[in-house]
């Protein structure tokens, strides 16, 4: 009798597990199918920075030959309006990151 009920437990505890692995198990897979989503959400995010930030540059040298530009540029803030008559060009670089 002892016995039974000791093997019963023990197949309860057993199927308990079993049911919360597969549940984990389904989570695991439904999360992974987000993050892969994500992903590719943001390298098309980055894709399009890396063309603004090409772009940005490209304007930036083309103000270095053609200097009519420059008040467009200082308006959407891709150039800093000089200071005590500097005559330099900044280049649009990327924030850093961290991590």
């Amino acid at each position: 009798m002892h016995s039974q009920r000791t093997t019963s437990f023990l197949v309860l505890v057993f199927s308990a597990c079993a049911g919360l692995a597969a549940l984990l198990a389904l989570w695991h897979v439904r999360l992974a199918a987000k993050i892969q989503v994500m992903q590719r959400q943001v390298s098309q995010v980055d894709q399009n920075r890396n063309l603004a930030l090409a772009l940005g540059n490209e304007a930036l040298e083309y103000s270095k030959r053609r200097p009519d530009i420059r008040p467009i540029l200082e308006t959407v803030m891709l150039r800093n309006v000089p200071r005590s008559g500097s005559n330099s060009v900044p280049s649009v670089t990327s924030p850093s990151v961290v991590k």
